[in-house]
């Protein structure tokens, strides 16, 4: 195996149907979310799972609907009880 993939190569390892987890806030892949998108027509029912992240989610475009579905995990303080 090669020492170094691009974006492109290490995205092909997801099947339809796997569980894809994609670091948060800062740190989010957006080379590999990008080419993991660019691959939306061969896959189905990718679930993409994350808490908070920054930058450009177009996995979450209602056109990759059959492709990805999202779920984002926010954990966020209650409102203060008076």
């Amino acid at each position: 195996m090669p020492n170094k993939l691009t974006a492109a190569e290490a995205v092909k390892i997801i099947n339809s149907g796997d569980r894809v987890f994609i670091h948060g806030v800062a740190a989010a892949p957006q080379t590999l979310i990008r080419a993991m998108t660019a691959r939306a027509d061969e896959l189905k029912n990718v679930a993409i799972v994350h808490l908070h992240t920054e930058g450009a989610a177009p996995y979450a475009d209602p056109e990759y609907s059959a492709s990805f579905r999202v779920n984002a995990f926010l954990s966020a303080p209650m409102s203060a009880r008076q």
